[in-house]
């Protein structure tokens, strides 16, 4: 009796395990992602009595990404991002959902996914996911606030002005085809072509578009190298997109650069990007320097100005934030890390008409926390 029921047990964790394995035809995936927790207070006291000056926010996504390499020599890949925090709906907010889903934002939903082959041919990408423009780099620093798509804005409530160096134009991460050619010399130009903004919608991801912004064209030149002990990168890149079908010029278009340095404990990144919009120009420029104190400490300073310049009768937006970051590296993927910020946010909308986001802001804020990367 015993025996039986060995033989069974084994059977069954045996089955178990084969189940779990997946068939061997499969290509490998694996899993990844991060989780961040972060605790912070800011001197908001000329802003809106429904901001709290102490604050408690979290961020976490998780990968699934696979990579097979064939008989014939292409490797063949793919990633999915799903954003695992409360609150998100496909990666989309309540405001930009169809209705009879408006309400419903609670839950994960998966937000950047693409397929590539590559080859010696380069490299061929199919999916949602940035624009060829967006690989020409930003500014870094170490801490939970940085100056791409600052998180400063969470802990003081400011205005809209651009923060970040895409050049997507409105496209965001819709369906794209990318293509990277092979590194001649350190020297890579990166292509792109979006067909429609298939991302504004919940389940617009496989649909027609019949309005908003298409026809988006990029592309992004960089240059690596090594010098003196230490590596670079320099980079340009340029976007172009159709806004809508009106009467009339529809057309934006806008151009970024970039440069990476690292020598020894010292890295500098610096990065200005202008979009040419049908309603107004929008402007970022900033520098980041980074000193590794050890191996397991870095420290960070880090500049950044971003200005909307919305012409006659428009509103005129500029933001300057100033950050001081600290990180320190704990193992296993485990970090701690501090950012202490100034926003100095203006705005051209009359003092009487200033409400929410529409009012100037001279503050600063203190976050710190952990992220883990797994």
């Amino acid at each position: 009796m015993n025996k039986s029921k060995l033989l069974a047990s084994t059977v069954l964790v045996s089955a178990a395990t084969m189940m779990a394995a997946g068939p061997v035809s499969a290509a490998k995936l694996s899993l990844g992602g991060y989780f961040e927790q972060w605790i912070g207070w800011a001197d908001a006291d000329n802003l809106s009595g429904l901001q709290n000056k102490l604050d408690i926010k979290q961020d976490s996504e998780i990968y699934f990404s696979f990579k097979e390499k064939l008989d014939n020599g292409l490797t063949v890949g793919g990633r999915m991002e799903m954003e695992a925090g409360v609150g998100n709906n496909d990666g989309i907010s309540a405001a930009n959902d169809a209705a009879p889903n408006s309400g419903n934002t609670q839950g994960a939903g998966f937000d950047e996914a693409s397929v590539y082959v590559s080859g010696s041919f380069g490299k061929v990408q199919l999916g949602n996911n940035d624009v060829a423009a967006a690989y020409t780099g930003g500014i870094s620093v170490v801490g939970p606030v940085g100056h791409i798509k600052s998180d400063a804005g969470d802990w003081l409530y400011y205005g809209s002005a651009m923060n970040n160096t895409d050049l997507d134009l409105g496209i965001g991460d819709a369906g794209n085809i990318t293509y990277w050619t092979p590194k001649i010399g350190g020297l890579q130009l990166i292509a792109s072509y979006t067909p429609d903004s298939s991302d504004s919608l919940i389940g617009d991801y496989d649909a027609g578009e019949t309005a908003g912004a298409h026809n988006h064209v990029s592309m992004s030149l960089q240059y690596n190298g090594k010098v003196d002990g230490g590596k670079f990168k320099i980079a340009g890149g340029l976007s172009t997109v159709e806004n809508t079908d009106a009467a009339g010029d529809d057309q934006e278009y806008g151009f970024n650069v970039a440069a990476d340095v690292t020598m020894g404990s010292f890295r500098v990144t610096a990065a200005y990007a202008h979009e040419y919009d049908t309603n107004d120009d929008d402007i970022f420029w900033g520098i980041g320097v980074r000193y590794k104190l050890d191996k397991v400490n870095e420290i960070s300073v880090g500049y950044g100005n971003s200005e909307t310049q919305a012409g006659t009768g428009g509103t005129d937006e500029t933001t300057k934030l100033y950050t001081l970051g600290y990180n320190r590296n704990m193992g296993k993927g485990v970090n701690f890390a501090a950012s202490l910020f100034k926003t100095d946010h203006d705005d051209s909308t009359a003092a009487g008409a200033q409400t929410g986001r529409n009012r100037d802001v001279n503050d600063f804020g203190i976050v710190g926390g952990i992220r883990v990367n797994f």
